[in-house]
């Protein structure tokens, strides 16, 4: 163990998991960044996971009559995206767990490295490697706004959800509402069957005058003559009197 601590291959271990935690930052916020751009075009966007969303937030809208709180819906949903195969929610927490493991490392090493006997400057040494590995995370995860910018993506897409979709089904269920009114009004109501039998017969009938005019009129052009038939039909008329 002293010799391990006297080589100090923990130092790189505790850069490793630093490093991990920074470039986990790095990609939540490259995801919510990319989100949110995409959202901000959500009529023309190619995002498969927004599509998905929006797909299944339309059915989950239909089959429940409804969503009470939109915004506890997208945050569920958002869970699931994805970056590098890695749900966003996952890269988020790795950040802080990155920090909180380096700090809990080196609060140990530099522990076991005091009750070992090895000099007070290696001791000092992990004592501010616990403490830089641990606030590199954090650093950066603030630094880059993930939070924010989680924050920002949300309150896009909830309103999106809210004032565009949301309005387009409530207008489409109205419609679908009036339609069957009609239909059962129609179904019930004996003076409608009455008329809707009337106007079916004046369709027949109207059908059958546009036929029989037809007929008259292709007989009428059968019956026409060429020039050189009434010139010799004129001919035969004329020999006939004299």
């Amino acid at each position: 163990m002293l010799e391990f601590l006297e080589n100090g291959w923990a130092l790189y271990g505790l850069a490793a998991v630093s490093i991990l935690g920074i470039l986990a930052a790095l990609i939540g916020a490259h995801g919510y960044r990319k989100l949110f751009r995409q959202c901000r075009s959500m009529p023309d966007t190619r995002n498969k996971f927004l599509l998905q969303l929006k797909v299944k937030f339309e059915n989950t809208y239909r089959v429940s009559g409804g969503i009470q709180n939109i915004r506890a819906f997208l945050e569920r949903q958002v869970y699931q995206s994805r970056t590098f195969g890695i749900s966003l929610y996952r890269w988020e927490r790795a950040c802080g767990q990155a920090a909180m493991l380096c700090f809990l490392a080196g609060s140990v090493l530099a522990a076991a490295g005091f009750f070992s006997g090895i000099s007070p400057e290696m001791t000092a040494l992990y004592v501010a490697a616990g403490l830089l590995s641990s606030f590199a995370p954090a650093w950066f995860y603030l630094l880059t706004g993930v939070r924010g910018k989680k924050r920002q993506f949300l309150v896009s897409i909830e309103d999106y959800f809210e004032n565009t979709v949301v309005a387009r089904l409530q207008t489409g269920n109205q419609e679908n509402a009036v339609l069957e009114t009609e239909e059962e009004k129609e179904k019930t109501d004996p003076a409608a069957e009455e008329r809707k039998k009337e106007i079916e017969y004046l369709k027949q009938s109207l059908d059958r005058i546009a036929a029989g005019r037809e007929r008259e009129e292709s007989r009428r052009a059968e019956l026409k003559f060429t020039p050189e038939e009434e010139k010799l039909i004129g001919d035969i008329i004329k020999e006939y009197l004299s």
